[in-house]
């Protein structure tokens, strides 16, 4: 186990970090080079597939999470108690999208696809770049970090598709829309959090960030000027409508 800690070594921004990072551009050029020509249900089947694939790898990365003592005692330093199983749903502001993105497809609603395409991409790049508590670096062959790592890495990947199969095409009208959709599943993921705190299932339930960034050191800065649970999410969700802009403008010159 101790050689096993030592290789592979993955952080944000190293040389196996850029690796995944290339592996995944490939992948994405070669399913897009292929692809894009195809019927639309081709395409479609794809976003069903990779989604199916993303809950398999949530399932397996958080069973190997309850099986990490190393991660439960830093959990339990941290101050979020031990693994438990009523705060590893898939209700956080990335693992929702394993839902909303095959919604989005079949639903072909381009602002719940523009909702789930930015809070995926926006959502898993801040995760890969700014690590919570316990997964800032490690060997990928420890299901810790090949989980949290890979998940996202693949949620982005999953995420990319919608528009390089031609599925999600971004306009500027949506960029309001899609941010009051997120925030809706921000409310949604408080009242599940509540709940869960309330019924002693979990006092530390968090989903969606919205009792705190947990390690994030944006979200923690808005959390101490603001200490109101999902309250002090809103200024944080105003701040993004220009980066959503900014971001809308890059995506069409493609």
């Amino acid at each position: 186990m101790e050689k096993e800690k030592k290789k592979f070594i993955i952080k944000p921004f190293n040389s196996f970090f850029w690796l995944i990072i290339s592996l995944h551009a490939l992948a994405f050029g070669i399913l897009c080079h292929f692809l894009n020509r195809s019927l639309r249900e081709t395409r479609e089947m794809v976003i069903y597939v990779l989604s199916v694939i993303n809950a398999l790898y949530f399932l397996v990365y958080k069973i190997g999470l309850s099986k990490d003592e190393e991660y439960s005692v830093l959990s339990v330093e941290n101050g979020f108690g031990a693994f438990n199983i009523w705060r590893e749903l898939p209700f956080q502001l990335c693992n929702i999208n394993i839902f909303m993105l095959p919604l989005g497809v079949a639903t072909k609603n381009q602002i719940i696809m523009a909702a789930s395409f930015f809070s995926s991409v926006i959502g898993a790049t801040l995760a890969l770049s700014m690590p919570c508590k316990g997964m800032e670096e490690g060997s990928y062959l420890m299901p810790r970090f090949y989980g949290f790592y890979g998940f996202h890495f693949l949620l982005v990947f999953t995420a990319s598709l919608l528009m390089g199969l031609d599925l999600y095409t971004p306009q500027y009208g949506q960029v309001i829309p899609l941010l009051v959709t997120v925030y809706l599943e921000a409310c949604f993921a408080f009242v599940i959090s509540w709940l869960f705190r309330h019924l002693k299932l979990n006092d530390n339930a968090n989903y969606f960030y919205v009792y705190g960034g947990e390690g994030n050191p944006v979200l923690d800065w808005f959390y101490e000027k603001i200490p109101v649970p999902l309250v002090y999410l809103l200024p944080v969700f105003i701040l993004l409508i220009p980066v959503v802009y900014a971001l809308m403008f890059v995506l069409r010159l493609f």
